[in-house]
């Protein structure tokens, strides 16, 4: 037994702290006594040698010595190998035997005399013995073990022997059970680390989300986990655990496993490949007829890899599965490639014989594809393929590639249907782009009389384009395909005439009106009810967006811009739309966004935000993702509008956030612009703020982000920029750029500025803006249009002004638009009092900072108070009820207090320590008792005292 030393410092870090606070009280037991035994049982890779380590290090600071030594299972034979490396080491060792059963016996009582002599004398003032591997110890190492278990030495000396439990002999186990009774054996088990010290050890944050994944697959053994945590930042491959197999152990980590199969008898090697072959589970029975070995040989092999616990029994079937999964890929991984083929054709072989599933026989022939059965190769990777969906379309596609992989010519009719059921499969996946050269190559396999097939593949090339190189190339795609056709389109044309209409849009394009008739007539030939709707759908936004009058050829529903036929229309296709289930509407995402911009258009704004929220559900995940931005910067729209601020900012940063992954063009920029707008009526700050956003000019939806940004301006006050941004964008006084339903606001907009400029344009603005509205009819432009109108007579008649304040108002809470609604409370509250009416301007401004408080529009609410202040400083006060507090509790009083002053319940319950809800229990008592109806009118009767 040789005496170790260590480089200072190459210790290396103790995770199981437990188990060494064990050992180190078993060193200090042994240390004051007798010599004691610990019984070190762990796993393969469970941390016996780091844990020997460590305590090695503590044991030399104590300054004793640490003498060890490993067993071998190459050295069993040899008798005492566990000390053969002790000075003098021979002359300790037996001699064969050639007497008696006595003279044996006085021999090895003679051998561990001299042993207890030796090693007390190598123990001195006190020693560390630890012994690797003892389960592989030899049967007269075992006899001394046992003799020194029996009869402790009078030494301080702790001897640690370390194993592994199922590879552990019946005698190894009694012995040092026997001890345990005795009190001189100690075990220890190192049992599989929990997830807080396994972060530890793998040197992850404890909320690292690859952690669950890590330990989970590493089952908490330290070595397992550690391979899992080499492979986590490797780039999953679409079929996942379909190609694990495949993929090699890393370094170091595979030589570390590899000692094991290393020791192998050729029978046994023969046998842990084809168990590698055959998968998670194997039977003997399929591990004789993969190997090719005789059933004697089989069962001798067998046995003897369960002895090593490199199998392992499940459960309580005849099943065997590997000790790890780890070990599995070593030994698939190092197994000759020729020798590996003709394992899974024979593993194929069997599972035919016992009607195994598709999918388990199909992972053998991915494997090992076959010259000589190609056809039936393929049926089982297109049945397979076909159980795999709808759950799994990446492992269906992983079965189709394979089966277009196997050998055959390229003009066989059965690849071709198997490049169509791939290129349907990928359209439910929203990883296209890994399978981009792929779907270019497809086209040229699915000849132009398939249509069916062939506008599946051009759909989903289209969308593949679109978040590879954008969507004017998905639109030149679309059209050369068109190209083809002339004017006799085949059945089933509508969805893709339809689809590239609204690429066009979201090429900042308006649809083109002829197209859109097109697309209506094959889908009504076609009797395609989805397709009928989205056309219809597509003419409405056409005529909101473009406001170039109706669809020739075609009725329009209400006349020029479509106004009430519109709407009316617009609730058809919605009605139509609701019926359908997501089965149906999972194709055509798109048609939800186009009828959510027509929504918002018409005023319709919780059916929009209902409809892009259903639309965003569908798309997410599928290859309809590059839809997301548009869906979600409707979304945001809308829920900006309806005055829901807090969450408007989150979907405008996932818009944003879409834009950037699915290559959404103009989207990103509309996506900001709507941050900005959003940071300047909430009055709170955005990192992006100041980033430009978008230019003035652009067509389709993204010129809705120069308005965005003009309304943003006037918002924060910057009139004549917002006048100027409103103009450059609509180019001419008509604003005939400018979507039609947007023109009143922006009308609206260039009236205000021209007030404050005292430009006698404004009634010209104004004008406009009411011819626009009363065209439309729909109740979020007349608000608009009333708003520009009271902005010109607010000088001169006040009390007009007010009254057209108040209906704009009106107006916006009919259509929901909450901040709007406050906005334009506040600006009728100076008019009013202007014009007498003081009481009306109160309430007025009680009624804006609640809403505008309850949307989160602080800009809003700001103006609000300062209008109040001004009013109270220039006028007397309304009588509101009585200024004296003393009805009040003093818990009441403070409450008030720091409600007066604009503190949110929130805020007051942090302060005074309350709960939310206790805080609004005392603000409903002090409205009582100071006979009030608001916490707005509370700020002003106590802003009178």
């Amino acid at each position: 037994m040789a005496e170790t030393t260590t480089t200072p410092g190459a210790r290396p870090d103790c995770i199981r702290t437990a188990e060494a606070h064990r050992l180190g009280t078993a060193l200090d037991a042994a240390h004051a006594g007798a010599s004691r035994f610990v019984d070190l049982v762990g796993e393969p890779g469970t941390g016996k040698t780091r844990l020997l380590a460590a305590l090695a290090d503590d044991v030399r600071a104590r300054g004793m010595r640490v003498l060890r030594s490993r067993c071998s299972e190459r050295e069993r034979n040899l008798p005492l190998h566990l000390f053969g490396s002790a000075e003098p080491a021979l002359p300790l060792l037996p001699e064969p035997r050639h007497g008696d059963d006595a003279h044996d016996q006085q021999r090895r009582l003679h051998t561990h005399g001299l042993l207890r002599a030796l090693l007390t004398e190598r123990v001195g003032d006190g020693a560390l013995v630890f012994v690797d591997d003892f389960h592989w110890a030899d049967p007269a190492s075992l006899d001394l073990i046992d003799h020194l278990v029996r009869a402790p030495l009078n030494a301080p000396a702790l001897f640690v022997l370390a194993r592994r439990p199922r590879q552990s002999s019946p005698r190894v186990r009694a012995i040092l059970a026997h001890g345990a009774e005795s009190g001189v054996v100690e075990r220890i088990d190192l049992n599989p680390l929990p997830a807080a010290q396994a972060a530890r050890l793998l040197g992850l944050d404890p909320h690292d989300a690859r952690l669950r994944d890590v330990h989970e697959r590493g089952a908490g053994n330290p070595l397992y986990m550690a391979i899992a945590a080499a492979e986590a930042d490797a780039a999953d491959d679409p079929a996942g655990p379909l190609i694990r197999d495949d993929r090699p152990i890393p370094e170091p980590y595979d030589a570390l496993l590899s000692r094991e199969i290393a020791l192998l008898s050729p029978s046994e090697v023969r046998i842990v490949e084809s168990a590698a072959v055959l998968g998670e589970r194997f039977d003997r029975e399929a591990l004789t007829e993969v190997s090719g070995l005789s059933h004697e040989e089989e069962c001798a092999a067998t046995a003897g890899l369960v002895r090593r616990d490199l199998f392992r029994p499940v459960g309580l079937t005849s099943s065997l599965r590997f000790r790890h999964e780890s070990l599995r890929r070593l030994v698939y991984s190092q197994t000759d490639p020729c020798r590996r083929f003709t394992q899974h054709r024979r593993a194929l072989a069997v599972l035919a014989a016992r009607g195994a599933s598709a999918a388990e026989r199909a992972l053998h022939i991915a494997r090992a594809p076959s010259k000589q059965a190609v056809a039936e190769d393929r049926e089982v990777l297109s049945t397979a393929a076909r159980e795999a969906l709808p759950g799994s379309p990446p492992t269906a596609a992983h079965w189709l590639r394979a089966a277009l992989r196997l050998p055959g010519g390229t003009e066989d009719t059965g690849r071709t249907d198997l490049v169509t059921r791939l290129i349907e499969v990928l359209g439910a996946t929203e990883r296209l782009a890994e399978h981009g050269d792929f779907l270019r190559e497809a086209l040229s396999r699915v000849p132009a009389g398939e249509t069916p097939a062939r506008f599946t593949a051009v759909a989903l090339r289209a969308r593949l384009e679109c978040q590879l190189d954008g969507y004017g190339t998905a639109v030149q795609v679309l059209d050369q395909e068109f190209a083809g056709y002339g004017d006799r389109l085949p059945h089933g044309a509508a969805p893709l005439l339809l689809l590239r209409e609204t690429l066009s849009l979201l090429n900042e394009q308006i649809p083109a009106p002829a197209q859109i008739h097109r697309a209506l007539r094959a889908a009504r030939a076609d009797r395609d009810e989805v397709s009928e709707v989205g056309a219809l759908i597509l003419r409405t936004v056409y005529e909101v967006l473009g406001g170039a009058g109706p669809i020739p050829h075609e009725p329009s529903p209400g006349g020029a811009a479509g106004t009430v036929g519109s709407a009316r229309q617009v609730r058809a296709c919605a009605s139509t739309l609701d019926g359908l289930d997501d089965s149906r509407l999972a194709e055509h995402p798109e048609h939800l966004a186009m009828l959510g911009w027509a929504e918002i258009a018409l005023g319709r704004l919780t059916e929009a935000r209902r409809h892009f929220a259903r639309g965003a559900r569908l798309a997410e995940g599928t290859a309809h993702c590059y839809l997301l931005p548009l869906l979600l910067t409707g979304l945001c729209t809308a829920q900006l509008f309806l005055g829901q601020l807090s969450t408007a900012r989150r979907s405008a940063a996932d818009a944003n956030e879409a834009a950037r992954v699915y290559n959404g063009g103009h989207m990103g920029p509309l996506a900001l612009a709507l941050r900005q707008w959003i940071a300047a009526v909430s009055g709170g700050g955005d990192p992006d703020a100041d980033k430009p956003a978008l230019l003035p000019g652009m067509a389709g939806l993204g010129v809705i982000g120069a308005y965005v940004l003009a309304d943003a301006a006037r918002h924060r006050g910057e009139l004549p920029r917002a006048a100027a941004l409103v103009m450059a964008t609509g180019l001419g006084p008509d604003l005939a750029q400018i979507p039609v339903y947007l023109r009143p606001a922006c009308y609206e907009v260039l009236t205000a500025a021209a007030v404050e400029a005292d430009d006698p344009a404004a009634q010209e603005w104004a004008r406009r803006g009411a011819g626009v509205a009363d065209a439309l009819g729909t109740e979020p432009q007349r608000a608009y249009a009333l708003m520009a109108r009271a902005h010109v007579v607010a000088g001169e008649r006040p009390g007009v002004a007010a009254d057209l304040y108040r209906e704009a108002a009106r107006l916006f809470a009919a259509s929901g638009l909450l901040w709007a609604q406050a906005w334009a409370l506040v600006e009728a509250a100076a008019p009013a009092a202007t014009d007498g009416r003081l009481d009306e301007a109160f309430t007025a401004l009680d009624l804006a900072e609640e809403l505008a408080e309850r949307a989160g529009a602080g800009r809003v609410l700001e103006r609000a108070r300062d209008v109040r202040a001004h009013l109270n400083g220039g006028a007397p006060r309304p009588a509101t009820g009585d200024a004296d507090l003393s009805p009040l509790t003093a818990r009441e009083r403070e409450v008030a207090l720091l409600a007066g002053r604009g503190s949110k319940t929130r805020e007051i319950a942090e302060q005074l320590h309350l709960s939310p809800r206790t805080v609004d229990v005392h603000l409903t008592r002090i409205y009582r008792k100071l006979d009030i109806p608001s916490r707005a009118a509370l700020a002003r009767l106590l802003a009178g005292m």
